[in-house]
């Protein structure tokens, strides 16, 4: 007991030091922008103060000095902030089977950033769709059956990132996909689609980051497999626009298109055979 009233008059000596104890709300403000969290714990003996941001359970230790007492000590703050920590513990208690407690697969962050990118998935998977009806219209079935494979391969991965969620119990958000407009002529639809893939080989770097960050494996594995599968689609891509880029006026679509109707844009075609009409 004597040990136990020593180590409280310590934290407490150091408490009266910093201006605030467990409990009380603080503000930090590395960038300027100043955010707010309240204090879960300190430990005097490394001088650490370890800090619930806005309540959201993401605890980070800061320096004390770092930190500074809100101004604000309202209790409507207060029971803000712990609401925000209830409806946390009851996400978690929901994954509770009987007695047994499921694993979260997922941080918040890496959450929002999967579901964002189900509908990024689905969106491409529409927009090569409607690039695919163009190069119809326009009487060039080999690029129409190219664009279709993208979009069936789009469609899949949206799937693969539904599933996945699905599975680590996350609802997933059914995203409402916004008009795109498909640019004129052949060449200029290839490149916005190889655009679309370098953002979303960017997309996938950022979700393995957060990953990363939140030692979620199962999404870095996740993110290995669409990383393997960015490098060959943009690669198919990146060989098709230049193939595009370097035929003549006339004629050499329709040998590309001839050679789209069956496989992917490899392997390299020579450009003097544009030249057959």
């Amino acid at each position: 007991m004597d040990r136990r009233s020593s180590i409280d008059r310590f934290i407490k000596n150091f408490e009266d030091t910093l201006g605030y104890g467990t409990g009380d709300l603080v503000t930090y403000a590395p960038t300027g922008y100043k955010v707010m969290g309240i204090v879960i714990d300190i430990d005097p003996k490394i001088r650490k103060v370890f800090v619930d941001w806005a309540g959201s359970g993401s605890i980070h230790q800061h320096d004390p000095e770092d930190l500074q007492i809100a101004q604000l000590q309202e209790k409507k703050v207060r029971d803000e902030m712990a609401m925000r920590q209830a409806s946390r513990i009851a996400s978690k208690i929901a994954g509770i089977v009987g007695n047994v407690s499921t694993t979260e697969f997922l941080t918040p962050e890496t959450e929002d950033l999967l579901n964002k990118q189900f509908a990024n998935e689905l969106a491409n998977s529409a927009f090569y769709r409607c690039c695919a009806s163009n190069f119809e219209k326009a009487g060039l079935p080999g690029f129409r059956a190219y664009f279709l494979r993208q979009g069936d391969g789009e469609a899949e991965h949206a799937m693969k990132v539904y599933t996945f969620l699905v599975d680590s119990g996350v609802t997933v958000k059914f995203p409402a996909i916004q008009d795109q407009p498909i640019p004129e002529g052949g060449a200029e639809i290839v490149k916005a689609a190889l655009v679309k893939e370098t953002q979303t080989t960017k997309n996938w770097q950022i979700i393995s980051e957060s990953a990363q960050k939140g030692h979620n494996v199962a999404v870095v594995e996740l993110c290995q497999f669409f990383m393997k599968e960015q490098m060959e689609e943009e690669s198919s891509l990146s060989t098709l626009l230049n193939k595009v880029m370097k035929v003549p006026l006339s004629g050499g679509l329709e040998v590309i298109d001839e050679m789209l109707r069956t496989q992917d844009p490899t392997p390299p075609i020579k450009v003097a055979s544009f030249e057959r009409r």
